[in-house]
């Protein structure tokens, strides 16, 4: 039996909803789209990045490599060769290594450690040399088994001390940022939902995303599989924003653009300042949408 029917086996038993059962699917590159036309597809120096990269990238390395090969033309860069955002200003990090958890971190700026708080779940903190590791301990069997014992059913709670960031390394779940400076890693099937980030490096297999980013400088970016993304910019951001989707509508308003690209692409583009910092958003399926001042009504 492979991780599909696994997937599809589990939700046959009552012990996955059918939402859960989507997204896990979606992770895997089992509900992959096909590839937009050659003519759809973006030419230039940068790498275009579709639902099956995403999902790819952030999917457990547990998961079957049967899944159909990426429209890339060119390989990924190297996460160690390209550019960053700048996170200087991050003076520690937390990393979230869960499986299945719904998470809310909030900073509060009276703490010098994280406290953590966890509804129907094994989690623990664990201090590091390069910060601190939030980890399901106690259980080795396989993704799909600790998912079918109810790790959907888990809450994490998380409240971070002032400057530090989350790198995420998630395989499904729900998760809400509040105040939080910095973001990277990746989440492979849920929603995501932050306010107050000033650096991102993202990749999110299937989900929703709505984040609220003031980018510092450096290189930001938000891959996003399947699903909305949606940023909100203040008026007094100053970066070069670029976004594209492979399968789907793009919108915006000035001073930023969007276009369709072909029949079934759009991208989206445009400077707030004088673009110190720079922006690609890339989704596979869905639609992009980037708003300048307010929030979403």
């Amino acid at each position: 039996m492979n991780d599909e029917e696994r997937i599809q086996a589990l939700h046959q038993q009552g012990r996955i909803d059918a939402a859960q059962t989507e997204r896990l699917l979606q992770a895997l590159g089992a509900a992959k789209p096909e590839a937009p036309p050659a003519q759809d597809r973006r030419q230039g120096n940068d790498t275009l990045y579709d639902a099956g990269d995403v999902a790819d990238d952030a999917r457990d390395d547990t998961v079957s490599e049967s899944v159909n090969e990426s429209v890339n033309e060119r390989a990924t860069p190297d996460p160690e060769t390209r550019e960053q955002p700048d996170f200087r200003g991050i003076e520690s990090w937390v990393t979230i290594e869960l499986l299945a958890c719904s998470i809310r971190v909030e900073v509060d700026d009276s703490l010098d450690e994280p406290i953590a708080k966890v509804s129907r779940g094994d989690v623990e903190v664990q201090v590091g040399d390069d910060g601190w590791r939030v980890v399901q301990q106690g259980r080795q069997d396989g993704w799909l088994e600790r998912l079918a014992s109810g790790a959907f059913g888990s809450r994490l709670e998380l409240r971070l001390p002032a400057r530090t960031g989350v790198h995420l390394d998630v395989k499904a779940g729900d998760v809400e940022l509040v105040g939080v400076p910095a973001l990277r890693g990746h989440l492979a099937a849920g929603d995501l939902d932050a306010s107050g980030l000033e650096a991102v490096d993202l990749k999110v297999g299937a989900g929703d995303v709505d984040l609220e980013l003031d980018p510092t400088g450096g290189a930001h970016r938000v891959r996003l599989a399947v699903g909305d993304l949606e940023v909100r910019l203040p008026r007094g951001a100053d970066v070069r924003v670029e976004g594209h989707v492979s399968i789907g509508d793009a919108s915006a308003r000035s001073p930023l653009e969007a276009a369709r690209v072909g029949l079934v692409a759009a991208s989206l583009q445009g400077v707030l300042g004088e673009g110190r910092a720079r922006l690609r958003l890339d989704v596979g399926t869905g639609d992009l949408e980037v708003r300048v001042g307010g929030h979403a009504g």
